[in-house]
């Protein structure tokens, strides 16, 4: 009697070994859909500006369009909207701080945007809070078209790959 139940525990436990094996075989080869891994180089050259400076050329991203606007079916992060044609983005100015930041802060700071998620878009700024532009950097497109990136870490002027431009806020910033 000692035998059986002892066997009837080890093929009880079996399945469920089994399934633990197969959810964790299957977690293991997958990387998260948002991975650092699709982040592109950043690099950070950085010399201060005047905050002007940098609304000036947001003004000028922020010309009229017609009023595009794109409501997405879910949250994207700004890396997957410009679909991973980017090869390096440089970080060239800094505005508004009141102690110059690290060239690791700007990069962290860059990463995030990157990496944020945002639900609409539109090719004009169409906020109504106001905002102070702090960081601007170069995007590097893999066919060797650069473009504008402009950011204060939650709201972002972006000149596409198409040449158009695009204006989000990040989530939560954005709710």
């Amino acid at each position: 009697m000692k035998s059986s139940s002892s066997m009837m525990r080890r093929i009880g436990v079996f399945p469920i070994a089994l399934a633990w094996f197969l959810v964790m075989s299957l977690s293991w080869g997958q990387a998260p859909a948002d991975s650092v891994a699709t982040t592109p180089e950043i690099r950070v050259h950085a010399v201060a500006a005047d905050p002007g400076e940098l609304e000036r050329k947001v003004r000028i991203l922020d010309a009229p369009c017609g009023g595009r606007y794109q409501y997405l079916d879910h949250p994207t992060t700004v890396g997957k909207f410009e679909d991973g044609k980017v090869r390096a983005i440089q970080v060239i100015y800094f505005a508004g701080w009141k102690n110059a930041p690290t060239q690791e802060e700007l990069r962290d700071i860059v990463r995030r945007v990157w990496q944020g998620k945002f639900q609409s878009v539109s090719c004009q700024i169409d906020w109504d809070e106001g905002n102070i532009w702090t960081i601007e950097a170069v995007v590097e497109f893999a066919d060797g078209i650069r473009s504008e990136l402009i950011t204060d870490g939650s709201h972002v002027a972006l000149q596409g790959n198409d040449g158009k431009s695009y204006f989000f806020r990040l989530i939560p910033a954005a709710q």
